[in-house]
């Protein structure tokens, strides 16, 4: 049995697993502890944390998920990614 994802579900899937993983966070670390975060405006991060170990981890994370974008659309471009979708006899 195959599954196939489309964008959509694949995307819930990922914001569902998100906020699971913020809420464990949040009750393992409390209120005092320290975190950055980051939010991709497209291929554009922006980057915040409470110091500066947090911030370079963030920045790391950021960069990775930058390359790998950049990847995704060179390979959707190129031809070598299809996506599927209605109509695709899938």
């Amino acid at each position: 049995m195959n599954i196939v994802f489309g964008g959509g579900e694949l995307g819930l899937l990922l914001i569902i697993v998100g906020i699971i993983l913020i809420i464990i966070a949040f009750f393992k670390i409390g209120r005092g502890g320290r975190g950055g975060g980051i939010l991709l405006i497209g291929p554009i991060p922006i980057i915040w944390g409470s110091d500066r170990e947090s911030l370079g981890w963030v920045v790391l994370i950021g960069l990775i998920l930058f390359i790998i974008y950049i990847i995704f659309i060179y390979l959707v471009w190129s031809g070598w990614l299809v996506h599927v979708g209605q109509g695709s006899g899938l």
